[in-house]
């Protein structure tokens, strides 16, 4: 059964965001995991307590809230969701170029949203 998203998440749109910015920080080029602990580190007082939930794949493949005695392989729901959100950057929006090996990069583009955040969250101060 999928998992529906608690509305107190930070939106998949946001986690993007601080994707771009976490690579730009990293010089540019890094992989999913590093780009994934870097948001978790630049933007943790970003994150709610319904992000740093624990989630698993469940039996149907599909990620779930972890039930209660459940020993395997856990993370917390904000960082699946930033994996994804990464995948949305390179697939879907060409903010993000996806090398052989596993490294990231932002592409032209991916540069010019992380300069038009930062000069918008400059002028939100």
């Amino acid at each position: 059964m999928k998992r529906v998203p608690n509305p107190e998440e930070t939106e998949t749109a946001s986690l993007m965001d601080y994707a771009l910015v976490a690579l730009a920080q990293l010089g540019g080029t890094a992989t999913k995991d590093q780009i994934v602990e870097r948001v978790g580190v630049v933007f943790k007082d970003q994150l709610t307590s319904a992000d740093r939930v624990p989630v698993y794949t469940g039996p149907d493949g599909k990620t779930a809230f972890v039930p209660p005695g459940y020993t395997g392989g856990t993370w917390e729901a904000w960082g699946g969701k930033t994996k994804a959100a990464l995948l949305n950057a390179i697939y879907k929006r060409g903010l993000i170029e996806y090398h052989k090996g596993g490294a990231c990069s932002l592409t032209e583009a991916g540069l010019k949203r992380v300069a038009m955040l930062a000069e918008n969250w400059l002028k939100a101060k």
